[in-house]
């Protein structure tokens, strides 16, 4: 379902702006974030201002909002949260990252257990500001977590639910597995001490516990130090090539 209301998206981010600049589009766009809508997923209305937190700007002048949420910074301007909201886009032109808190903990937990789900990856890097912290600590919390804090799979599922599950279920190729003629992408970690450190706070932080890294059989990183070996690259779906 949508998250935003479909007309205002119309003509792209200009057109949203300009949207943004009419007093009585304004208005309307208040309105209808204030409440649920039945054709569109208003995630301000059921989780509030305070859990959209903004993780990047793109001028200078706004860079210290950058972890705080629109409700904080709506109260120290002295402005309803939507007009913030509106005022902040239109200053930084629409560029700006954000960081949701909608999801039930519980739920997550029960869906990483599932048998048919797969875990992976969304998050992007950006070159300043607070990206979600998934982007350095995903895979290793699932290990630190879900295998070895909660009990909710064993080691052996959690690295087929990393790696060969998705790579089948995507068609990748000859690769998530340890066998002759598949790609040599490896991780080697203590399964004790592996920990993810980042946080919405500081969310660049490297996790614990990964000793080696090897993609396309070439060591990338050892302990924590990158050797600037640079064997990455696209992967295709139905692949058939390895390294």
């Amino acid at each position: 379902m949508r998250r935003k209301p479909a007309w205002v998206l119309e003509g792209g981010i200009e057109g949203t702006l300009e949207a943004f600049r009419d007093p009585s589009l304004r208005a309307r766009i208040r309105e209808e974030l204030g409440r649920e809508q039945d054709d569109w997923d208003n995630l301000v209305c059921s989780t509030g201002w305070q859990s959209v937190v903004i993780s990047a700007v793109h001028t200078e002048k706004n860079r210290h909002l950058e972890g705080k949420h629109i409700a904080q910074i709506s109260e120290e301007r002295g402005q309803h949260p939507a007009d913030c909201m509106m005022d902040l886009l239109l200053e930084e032109e629409g560029r700006i990252s954000i960081v949701y808190f909608h999801m039930s903990d519980d739920d997550v937990s029960q869906v990483v257990r599932y048998e048919k789900s797969l875990i992976a990856s969304d998050s992007l890097t950006c070159e300043t500001g607070k990206p979600h912290p998934r982007l350095y600590g995903t895979f290793p919390r699932v290990f630190a977590k879900y295998v070895r804090d909660q009990r909710g799979l064993s080691l052996e599922e959690a690295v087929r639910k990393l790696t060969s599950f998705p790579a089948q279920r995507f068609k990748l190729g000859k690769r998530g597995l340890i066998v002759p003629g598949y790609a040599a992408d490896l991780t080697v970690f203590n399964p004790d001490t592996i920990q993810d450190l980042a946080t919405f706070e500081e969310p660049r932080q490297y996790p614990n516990g990964i000793s080696h890294v090897i993609v396309a059989g070439k060591t990338t990183l050892t302990g924590d130090q990158h050797t600037h070996a640079r064997e990455g690259g696209l992967i295709r779906a139905a692949s058939c090539c390895a390294h």
